[in-house]
């Protein structure tokens, strides 16, 4: 999927997450292709994120330039392909008792293929943006997702509840593969119950039933990097008993060189203006 993008000094052909590269040597055929299209729909560049088999080198002989992260290049995937008991005996021992004990707090965890219900989910993710200034997708934006992917199996919301009465929630997609862990937010004054650890190991749980191997937990910081912005939910996502995965970040290819040079001047001279201290 390539999504053509409009910005301030042009436009971009941009691909989240792919190519999705399946064979050895075949990166140059894609983003060959990928470049034409490019030309085609007026773009200056494009912007990848190759996976699969495909090697730094690979895209570097294709002329790829490292450009600014888009989708985290770092993420921790837990491995669903054991039986039960082998997989929670992988979690830490703190979130294997919080995920596998949270009814006996009274939490009930509930799956809802209901669009209507992701409004469950955005009144979690304001309060969480008012307590931790965290920067959030529109509504709609969510709203869209919840309405296209819950009703044809390609996404599923879980609500904690006590007492019937929502105290968590979070957004799953699901691909033939594996199962996403994308969007979550609590009540803070239930935080100490734990509610986002039950949600997580029962849409885990549910996904291996469903035949899927993995669960990504979709993005964490470098371990080393413990002042990250990510630090503190990475640490919590890694309790899980899963391995980092490391993708190649992402990259950019000139479609129009010309017109692409200046799209890179043009960008530069407004980081600069942006370091220029004001006169007083």
């Amino acid at each position: 999927m390539a999504i053509l993008e409009h910005g301030r000094f042009g436009s971009r052909l941009y691909v989240p997450y792919g190519p999705v590269v399946t064979r050895e040597n075949a990166y140059a055929d894609a983003a060959a292709s990928l470049i034409h299209h490019g030309r085609n729909v007026g773009a200056m560049y494009v912007r990848v994120e190759p996976i699969g088999v495909v090697t730094r080198e690979e895209v570097l002989a294709f002329g790829g330039r490292r450009t600014q992260q888009v989708q985290p290049s770092l993420t921790n995937r837990v491995d669903l392909r054991s039986d039960w008991d082998a997989i929670v005996g992988r979690m830490s021992q703190q979130t294997r008792r919080a995920a596998t004990q949270f009814d006996r707090r009274g939490i009930r965890v509930r799956a809802s293929d209901d669009p209507g219900e992701i409004e469950v989910l955005l009144g979690f993710l304001d309060e969480v943006s008012h307590r931790t200034s965290m920067r959030l997708h529109p509504r709609s934006y969510l709203s869209a997702q919840a309405h296209t992917f819950l009703p044809r199996g390609d996404g599923k919301l879980y609500i904690a509840e006590l007492d019937r009465t929502p105290i968590a929630a979070a957004l799953f997609y699901d691909d033939p593969v594996r199962r996403y862990y994308a969007h979550a937010g609590a009540a803070g004054t239930f935080r100490s119950l734990n509610a986002g650890t039950a949600i997580l190991a029962t849409a885990m749980r549910d996904a291996k039933d469903k035949g899927l191997s993995e669960l990504d937990l979709y993005g964490v910081s470098p371990q080393a990097l413990t002042d990250h912005p990510w630090a503190g939910f990475s640490r919590f996502k890694r309790t899980f008993g899963g391995s980092d995965v490391v993708y190649l970040g992402a990259w950019e290819h000139t479609v129009r060189p010309s017109a692409d040079r200046l799209r890179r001047i043009g960008a530069s001279a407004r980081a600069l203006v942006r370091h220029v201290p004001s006169a007083r």
